[in-house]
């Protein structure tokens, strides 16, 4: 079985359920139907995005030097899912956008 998480496809020992272990214990939840899939990057990315906002909204802009908005924050955080989204379809070679529509 195909391993697609970033370090497997970038040629490390690793595994999905590696994965999605190191992400459980991060609070992100990918499930097991995810794995050996691209799939799994939306459901990693989902949950980081969730986090982001999270932090940004009790943080200080670094840039700005004044506390994040709720728009500001979820604005971010959507900027950075994105990118991962963007990041991981370039990886796998799957258009993450257009094959799980459903679940973007």
């Amino acid at each position: 079985m195909k391993n697609y998480n970033f370090q497997a496809l970038e040629g490390f020992e690793t595994t999905d359920e590696d994965f999605q272990n190191t992400m459980g214990q991060m609070g992100i939840h990918i499930p097991n139907e995810a794995l050996h899939t691209p799939e799994l990057h939306i459901h990693a990315a989902k949950g980081v995005r969730e986090q982001n906002y999270n932090h940004f909204i009790n943080s200080t802009d670094i840039a700005t030097g004044r506390r994040y908005t709720e728009e500001d924050a979820r604005a971010t955080a959507q900027a950075n899912y994105d990118n991962a989204i963007n990041r991981a379809s370039a990886e796998t070679g799957v258009d993450l956008r257009k094959e799980y529509k459903d679940l973007i």
